[in-house]
Order: structure tokens, then sequence, then C-alpha cells
């Protein structure tokens, strides 16, 4: 594999998507969770430093040490439910490693590498529901505050359970009826502060004209495991698109595209916090005219803190405080995200001295402080690795083959920050 140009079409591909899908009017939702398709046949994907030398560049800021710096288990608000193709997963923020499965529960050990089904009965075939692991048809899995939650659809109605990995049991918690002649489905998208975003589809039969006509209906809504109450978001508006990005039990952060009043048919992006008391919003970061830019990644928030640029301005916004502050401020940062309590941001441009631009990637603590530069001169690995998730000791992320095909691994934090890509795992195991 030509390794130069393969790093150097995948890293041009997500920084031209990253400019233009802001002016995108089917901006996707980064919580809606991915179409269920069947894997691609891919082309083994090699990793090792480029064979290039790269010009020296005297950066002001540190760069990386052979030590890596202290990661950090995955916070435990605003987490969101992960899929590939058929399988469902769940990080877990109180154990190293990670939940899968499709009708059956497994586990992927962080420490060690191991894979093994949540089943101790001997002899088991791992297919019928008195398996240990049995989950039935699941649409989505999450674990939260070191529960593990997931929805089925059963011949009865849509389902959220919770289900005990040591011993099985799987408890009910509610459950949505099918409509006569129908059916409902549901899934977690997110959880946060004892509140779930779910999704829901509801086919049904309706009478046109004397006629039986099925009729889809698609909502969304935050729903208490508690008291089960209901909230269903209705902030669509006329003329724009919305969706939630992160929440608590008092607000959401949204980002809406909006019409752009110099362009006719261009949007622009605003972030929003709605109050779920009344419906009203206050925008927190404008396009227009703050100069807001949001990250490409999924991993642009990080439990209650969220990352923002506004020009060449990196912030944290706090969700519970509403406040807003400073990072860094730097020139030609391309993009940025934030994962294992650090801010990453990745720069591109032409320094003094040099004639042509270089690339190189920052990551500094959530609290702000000097930035560090990860190794090799800017053309260090990290830079196309495109995380997107995260447990206590790996990073789980995806890279872009010759083809533009995307293929996910898992890269242990200690060798993401060294620069170290020669082993990795697939995600999720084969």
């Amino acid at each position: 594999m030509k390794l130069k140009k393969w790093l150097c079409l995948g890293l041009s591909l997500v920084l031209i998507l990253g400019v233009l899908s802001g002016c995108k009017n089917d901006t996707p939702d980064p919580t809606e969770p991915p179409e269920n398709t069947k894997p691609q046949e891919t082309v083994e994907a090699t990793f090792a430093p480029p064979t290039e030398p790269t010009p020296e560049y005297q950066d002001p800021y540190p760069t990386q040490s052979e030590e890596p710096p202290q990661s950090f288990a995955p916070p435990e608000e605003n987490r969101l439910t992960l899929r590939q193709w058929e399988v469902q997963m769940a990080i877990s923020s109180v154990r190293d490693g990670y939940y899968y499965g499709s009708q059956v529960l497994m586990f992927c050990d962080g420490a060690t590498g191991e894979n093994r089904v949540l089943c101790q009965k001997p002899d088991c075939a791992h297919e019928e529901s008195d398996c240990e692991a049995w989950l039935g048809e699941t649409t989505s899995m999450i674990e939260y505050h070191g529960v593990l939650y997931f929805t089925r659809t059963e011949d009865t109605g849509a389902q959220l359970c919770t289900k005990n990995p040591e011993t099985g049991e799987i408890q009910v918690i509610t459950q949505w009826d099918h409509p006569q002649g129908g059916k409902t489905e549901c899934s977690i998208e997110e959880a946060s502060h004892n509140l779930f975003l779910m999704y829901f589809s509801q086919t049904q039969l309706v009478d046109k004209n004397g006629l039986a006509k099925e009729e889809s209906l698609s909502w969304k809504a935050l729903y208490d495991p508690d008291t089960h109450a209901e909230k269903k978001i209705s902030w669509e508006e006329e003329g724009s698109s919305l969706w939630i990005l992160m929440f608590n039990r008092d607000s959401a952060l949204t980002i809406a595209l909006v019409d752009d009043p110099q362009t006719p048919g261009k949007k622009l992006e605003e972030l929003r916090l709605y109050s779920l008391e009344d419906d009203s919003y206050t925008v927190i970061s404008s396009q227009e005219k703050d100069g807001f830019r949001r990250s490409e990644d999924a991993c642009s928030f990080y439990g209650d803190q969220m990352a923002i640029l506004e020009g060449d301005t990196l912030y944290v916004y706090d969700l519970n405080t509403q406040e807003k502050r400073e990072i860094i401020t730097m020139a030609s940062i391309q993009n940025y995200w934030i994962a294992d309590g650090k801010v990453f941001f990745a720069v591109k441009d032409t320094p003094e001295g040099m004639s042509s631009p270089l690339l190189r990637l920052y990551y500094v603590a959530l609290e702000g402080g000097t930035p560090t530069r990860l190794k090799n001169n800017g053309e260090t690995l990290s830079v196309y690795f495109h995380v997107f998730g995260e447990s206590t000791s790996f990073f789980v992320g995806q890279v872009l083959d010759d083809n533009f095909l995307s293929h996910e691994y898992i890269i242990p934090k200690a060798d993401y920050y060294t620069d170290n890509f020669t082993i990795l795992q697939p995600w999720p195991p084969a």
C-alpha cells in the first residue's frame, strides 16, 4: 500500500468534508445511530512511520516525551451509543473494556484484549433464550453508571431493559406496545443525568378512503427510567434543522442550521442552549456573528463539557455552569476534538522559513495551560486516526484507505500518544 498517498488522501477528505459540511443542508445528527449496513470488503490497512524526512520545525511548545500523559476513564454523563453493522456496542466507564453483541452479550477486556461470551453455563451453544448471555432482537446498548441498558423488539412491543452481566438476569423497565397491525421500535441514543434520549419509529395501518395503508412515524423523547416520564422533543422549527449534542436535567445543548441572511440557500450553524422547562433557547455561539465552527468529530463533548472554536480561539463550554473559558488562541486550526480529559487540535500552516505547509497535532488539558505537540515533526500518524470513542486504556477510531473506505481499530492510549501504530485491534473483533 502506498502509505504516503493513503495518509494524504485520508486527511484531505477529512479536512475537505470538515470545511464543506457547515454549508450542507443534510448535516448528520452526531447522536443518530448509523444505518445498519453489511460490512464492505476491505483491504488490510498497515501503519508505519513516514518514510520521507520532514523539515525541522522549532516549535515553541514541548513535544510529547517517551512517557505518555495520564489517561482517564470516560466520563459518566452524556454517553453515546455505538453501533457497527448489526452489532451493538457499549464502552464501559467503570470497567476497562466494552460490551458488544447482537443477540448474545460479549465483553472485550481492554487490558488483556480477551473477548468472551458472558455465559457460564457448560456446553451452552449461546443460541437460545436460556443462555445467560441472551439479549434478543437488540436495537441499542449503553452502559450508564455501571448499569448495562439495552432496547429490544419483542412480539408484544419495544422494550427498555437492563441486563446483569454476571448473572445474565434481564429486567424490563418499560414497554411501548405495538399498535394494532403495526410495529414499534426504539433505541437509546444518549444517556445523561438519569435521562435517556430515545428514538422511536412506528408503523401502523390507517384507513385511507376505505383502504388500509401503512403509515410510518418517528420521533425523539427524553425518558426518565425512574419516573417513566417522557418529554417529546418538539424543537424542529420552520426553515431549520436541529439536533441534540448533550443535556442535563435542565438544559440541552444543540446545533441548529439556520438560513444565511446574506446568501439564499446557504446554511449557517448556531450553538443553542434549550431550556427543558419551557423550550426557549439562547444562542451560545454563532457562525455568522462569532465565527463558530463545530468539530467534525463525534468527540466534540466530554461529559458536561464541550469544545468550541470561534475564529482562532478554542474554548470549553460547561453545560452545568453555562460558562465558556478560553483554552488557547492559535491560527490555522483545521479540526479539534475532546477526549481523555484533553482538548486536541490539528494545525496546518506554513511556518516562517519553510516552503511547504506543515501539519501538526497538539493536546492541552481541559483546564487550559501549555499545549503538547505529538512527535514526528508534525507527521504523526495520530493525526490520521479519527477518534470516536474511548475506554480507560484505549481509543477507538477509524482511518481511510486508498479507496476512501473506513477501517475501525482500537489502539492503546499509551501507543497513540507515543505514535506507536504497529499493533492495532479490529473493531469490533473478528
